[in-house]
């Protein structure tokens, strides 16, 4: 179960490259500041359900996806990396306002 790490690393990551200080700014009481980190956390939390789901719904359509990769099998590469970056760039396209 790898996905709570995933959360993990980009909380730290997010809060490091914002302008301000995050969680001095929440412990303090500002509400806008949780509101912006919280919102981060959920479009980062729906985009790595989505890309996971993804990866479940290539593996339905092609059952022998992953062995086919482990194989060197061309085709499935881009298959899968080809679903990746269609999912990411509808999360990227819900995303931007």
């Amino acid at each position: 179960m790898t996905e709570p790490w995933f959360l993990t690393i980009f909380v730290f990551n997010y809060i490091r490259v914002t302008p301000h200080k995050e969680v001095a700014l929440i412990r303090a009481g500002n509400g806008v500041a949780a509101l912006g980190l919280l919102s981060a956390v959920v479009r980062f939390s729906i985009a790595l359900v989505a890309e996971i789901g993804a990866q479940f719904i290539a593996e339905f359509m092609f059952p022998k996806l992953y062995t086919a990769i482990e194989e060197n099998n061309w085709a499935a590469a881009i298959m899968k990396a080809g679903t990746a970056i269609a999912v990411g760039m509808v999360n990227a396209a819900c995303m931007t306002p």
